[in-house]
């Protein structure tokens, strides 16, 4: 299992990695919001980062990010304790709790998130080719 510490707001966080069943759930839910974003900032020379990431999760509907919270946070815990941490760990921080969400997504998500690139890479030259023919 790998473990990754994450500091977000000065607090430091040890997660837990969701296992495969659980990250094919995440690519599920996920990879059409986060393609849809990475096309339109590639569109505008913009890099898909942690904060276009956070703003994903705030505009998320409740439904989805619930079931995704439930995957990301399974086994995240404050640093140097065994004590879960939710969503209550951060009132009146929600932009801190977004940017752990968007911070533990890249994280478990890093195959997907290298690929985006040249996957767009490689659609963009066959629509060009398309476009000649």
């Amino acid at each position: 299992m790998s473990v990754k510490p994450f500091t977000i707001g000065g607090a430091q966080y040890n997660a837990a990695m969701a296992s495969a069943v659980d990250q094919d759930r995440l690519m599920s839910l996920l990879s059409g919001a986060v393609l849809e974003r990475f096309a339109t900032a590639a569109q505008a020379g913009i890099e898909v980062d942690d904060q276009l990431l956070c703003s994903m999760f705030m505009s998320m509907r409740q439904d989805v990010k619930s079931q995704v919270v439930q995957i990301l946070m399974t086994r995240v815990f404050i640093n140097g304790t065994e004590r879960a941490v939710t969503v209550a760990d951060f009132g009146g921080k929600m932009v801190q709790y977004n940017q752990l969400l968007a911070e533990l997504l890249r994280w478990n998500l890093s195959d997907f998130f290298d690929w985006l690139p040249s996957g767009a890479k490689g659609a963009r030259q066959d629509g060009a080719e398309s476009a000649a023919q």
